[in-house]
């Protein structure tokens, strides 16, 4: 969280052009200000499940377990979106955190959407890349991918 001194600093700065008539840079200057606070502030939010009583009061169901979602907001400084939502009280091994950028197809020059699945903060898992109506996969070396069939008999991957 951005500490109260930049902060000043930055307020500081505005005046000073503000004072000199230089308006433009005093306006500059307190967008950069904004720009970092906000990029320095993590946006947590408890969540639950998504027909929880709570977002459907005529037909939700009890959740099963409490869960936050938190939002690290990079995209003006970094072109990068953090996001991971995990148990409020549980194993670390059930976070998931996921990143989404622009990113380039591996050996092209063609710029595209990606997100990156990771297992936890720093293990990447899979990248996806969205090219048309077509996700590209790659998962990192040595991810293991095998076949399950979930309780309602629709078949899925597992990546380990």
């Amino acid at each position: 969280m951005a500490t109260v001194d930049p902060l000043l600093a930055a307020a500081q700065t505005v005046l000073a052009n503000w004072e000199v008539g230089d308006l433009a840079a005093a306006m500059r200057d307190l967008q950069k200000a904004v720009d970092a606070a906000e990029a320095e502030t993590a946006n947590t939010v408890p969540v639950w499940y998504l027909d929880a009583l709570c977002y459907n009061r005529d037909g939700g169901v009890e959740p099963q377990g409490d869960f936050q979602i938190e939002v690290g907001d990079n995209r003006k400084a970094g072109g990068q979106l953090f996001a991971t939502i995990a148990p409020c009280e549980g194993n670390l091994d059930d976070m998931l955190p996921v990143t989404l950028e622009v990113n380039r197809l591996p050996g092209s020059r063609d710029d595209v959407p990606c997100l990156h699945l990771h297992f936890d903060d720093s293990n990447l898992c899979a990248s996806f890349f969205k090219q048309g109506d077509r996700f590209i996969v790659r998962p990192v070396t040595g991810l293991r991918i095998s076949n399950t069939t979930l309780p309602n008999g629709e078949h899925a991957f597992i990546f380990e």
